[in-house]
């Protein structure tokens, strides 16, 4: 088992911490979430425990803890790379987020989104069990058809999105130790659904005219990706607009119509692989299922995407 299987799962505990609990607190926290650091030392009584579980990009966080303070400064915000997005259900208990010059409290039944990209304070101010699914910025922006800043707020669980949410977070938690390998990447796309389709609440609320034709574009692209034939032309002609204003609507995003197309692709063929049991056709199959009808054009940009071959990225995931 390489070290990338052996992180799947991780898990901690104080009743193990022979040392400062403060330090392996504060340690636990930037092991299992980001890079947070303690406000102030906990108490010699504190409990807590805490459990992580990698769904590919995606990871499920089980806390359970005793009063405790942090916070995410901006020399600890520019020291990461790609943006991360926290998505947290309140079990029991609550806690205060100070999300910028925003202060929320939230409790059980209560959904939350905060980012890796604002300045965030969080103080627990009774015995917490929360859960939450850390997924990259650019996971959700895959949905949300434009790459927008998701800030950091309470999403209604009276709305059928926050409801179905929070059922679908407490419904992971429950099934930890019991999802398959098989199952990971569904799980992982269904939960980016969600995710994004309650983050909607959450965006920034004015698109120019420009974005609402890119979120447009970009959503008759999804559900057109397995159709071999789409192409610019294609996309302009059924949507009443040049082709030269698609690729115009591209631009601010720093890629080309035919580069965002490939790497949706590119992202549904890995996914598809992982979850296939049989490696005969797999290639062959995948390829065909997501727009691709030359099976070797498929493997020279799945590997330079990847790193690996198809066939090689399927016998990695089933090498266990």
């Amino acid at each position: 088992m390489d070290v990338e299987q052996e992180q799947v799962r991780r898990a901690w505990w104080t009743t193990n911490q022979a040392r400062d609990k403060s330090s392996a607190w504060e340690g636990a926290l930037r092991s299992c979430y980001l890079d947070w650091e303690l406000t102030k030392a906990v108490a010699d009584e504190f409990q807590a425990k805490i459990r992580k579980r990698r769904l590919d990009e995606v990871s499920l966080v089980e806390c359970y803890c005793d009063p405790c303070s942090g916070r995410r400064v901006r020399q600890q915000l520019d020291k990461e790379g790609q943006p991360f997005v926290g998505i947290q259900i309140v079990v029991s208990g609550h806690e205060r987020f100070k999300i910028g010059d925003k202060t929320i409290t939230v409790g059980s039944g209560d959904v939350v989104f905060w980012n890796s990209y604002e300045a965030t304070e969080f103080e627990v101010v009774e015995p917490l069990h929360k859960i939450t699914l850390l997924m990259p910025q650019a996971l959700l922006e895959s949905r949300l058809q434009l790459g927008m800043l998701i800030r950091g707020g309470i999403v209604d669980t009276r709305t059928a999105t926050g409801a179905l949410l929070y059922s679908h977070i407490r419904g992971l938690c429950i099934q930890f130790e019991e999802i398959s390998s098989q199952e990971v990447y569904g799980v992982k796309w269904s939960s980016i659904e969600l995710a994004a389709a309650a983050a909607v609440w959450l965006q920034q609320p004015m698109l120019t005219s420009a974005q609402t034709h890119t979120r447009q574009i970009q959503n008759y692209i999804l559900k057109n990706l397995q159709d071999p034939s789409l192409s610019v032309k294609q996309i302009a002609d059924n949507n009443g607009i040049s082709i030269r204003y698609v690729h115009s609507l591209f631009s601010p995003l720093g890629e080309t119509v035919s580069h965002w197309i490939m790497e949706r692709r590119l992202e549904r063929c890995k996914d598809a692989l992982a979850s296939r049991h049989q490696s005969r056709g797999v290639v062959k199959d995948v390829a065909f299922q997501w727009g691709f009808n030359d099976t070797a054009h498929f493997s020279r940009v799945f590997k330079r995407r990847f790193g690996r071959t198809p066939l090689e990225y399927w016998e990695y995931t089933h090498s266990s």
